[in-house]
């Protein structure tokens, strides 16, 4: 019985004319043979020489395109003879499920002239915040603004910026992408106060999306990690969609995702929030529910099933909270325990402030930290090129020591 290769491999040479061609080659081989018996032998006297034989006709396009499908077959079969065997895959186990966590007791329901909405507030005021928030009092936003490296970035008080972070129905824009959940933390005396405006069906959106800007009439600058090309626009387009002037796009924004993958490219596995919370803050969350399953929580929630909408919540007031503390972290000056690419970002904050003095000092740290074999270490030389002073115009270049 022919395979299916084979069969394949039939059909093709017959829609070539291969066997018509071989059937036709056959017949005039057989019609000179018989010519050939017929004629009689000519004598040894009048024998004529032999003349040179003619050459062979050119080959036929189909016979052409005929052999050229052979030697195809003949090295996929050589490949597949010489491929290794398939290595077996490990067993994909299913993601933790969890048991259905129902939302929060606390959350109030609130009314505003575009009708009701969910928030729930929460506080977090442990020792490790009360540092943090001390922290962020004293260094203020300096430092944060050099490594951000962005002149349109002006001098903000860390008292009128909000830490923004959303949960949305898909990890994409578009005019289908719902925010669900938007989570503004405020700094306020010893404590960070997490607002958490929810939608509990799509009827509350604009209600909802009312309340946002209501927080954010006291701010001067956002605060968020990778927010700066997510969060903002996805809030942008659905303030737009209903109808609401939006101001997020002209907000100074400080995107703490940029910072950290200047400091710890090559040096973490990924500059993911939760790998920097256990790599860089050390803390670990338990049972927490991956963002990737946050929009399927509240889909399951809004029609009506056991879900884990409570974990969403915790999720997203953790993502905040970890916000007000990896500020903290960036807001302090690099010291001498301080690694090579913090320096480096800190120099070329500098000289974009046009601080060259104090650039070429913290340079000179960075270059004497980073391993010459690096692409950091580029980086640093291209700043030094940089920090060079500029050769006056029609000035005659230095002659080299004899």
């Amino acid at each position: 019985m022919a395979t299916e290769p084979d069969a394949f491999r039939d059909r093709l040479k017959r829609k070539l004319g291969l066997a018509r061609g071989s059937a036709a080659s056959a017949a005039s081989a057989s019609d000179a043979a018989s010519a050939e018996e017929a004629a009689p032998a000519p004598s040894d006297a009048a024998a004529a020489p032999l003349a040179p034989p003619a050459p062979a006709p050119p080959p036929k396009p189909r016979a052409e395109a005929a052999l050229l499908l052979e030697r195809m077959f003949e090295r996929r079969a050589k490949r597949a003879a010489s491929a290794p065997a398939p290595r077996e895959r490990a067993p994909v186990a299913p993601l933790p499920r969890g048991p259905a966590r129902p939302l929060p007791s606390d959350l109030a329901s609130r009314t505003n002239a575009r009708g009701e909405h969910a928030e729930l507030e929460r506080r977090f005021e442990e020792p490790r915040m009360q540092e943090a928030l001390q922290r962020l009092r004293t260094h203020g936003s300096e430092v944060l603004r050099l490594h951000a490296q962005r002149a349109e970035l002006p001098p903000f008080e860390l008292a009128r910026a909000a830490f923004l972070d959303t949960e949305t129905t898909a990890l994409h824009g578009g005019a289908g992408c719902t925010v669900f959940l938007i989570g503004v933390g405020l700094l306020e005396e010893g404590a960070l106060r997490v607002h958490q405006v929810f939608l509990r069906s799509p009827s509350d959106e604009a209600a909802a999306l009312a309340r946002v800007l209501e927080l954010l009439r006291e701010v001067d600058v956002l605060v968020s990690f990778h927010g700066k090309s997510f969060d903002r626009h996805r809030l942008h387009a659905r303030l737009a969609m209903l109808g609401f002037e939006s101001p997020l796009l002209r907000f100074p924004h400080l995107d703490l995702g940029h910072i950290a993958r200047r400091f710890y490219r090559g040096e973490l596995r990924d500059q993911r929030l939760q790998t920097l919370e256990r790599e860089v803050l050390g803390l670990h969350r338990e049972d927490d529910l991956p963002g990737s399953q946050c929009p399927a929580a509240w889909f399951a929630h809004v029609g009506g099933r056991p879900s884990r909408i409570g974990d969403v919540f915790e999720h997203n007031a953790l993502d905040v909270a970890s916000l007000a503390l990896l500020a903290a972290r960036f807001a302090a000056p690099p010291t001498e325990a301080s690694s090579g690419r913090e320096w480096l970002s800190y120099a070329r904050g500098l000289r974009l402030a046009e601080r060259r003095d104090e650039a070429r000092a913290a340079l000179e740290r960075a270059i004497a930290k980073l391993n010459a074999d690096s692409a950091d270490y580029l980086r640093a030389q291209e700043e030094a090129r940089r920090l060079r002073p500029a050769r006056a115009r029609g000035s005659p270049r230095a002659e080299p020591p004899a």
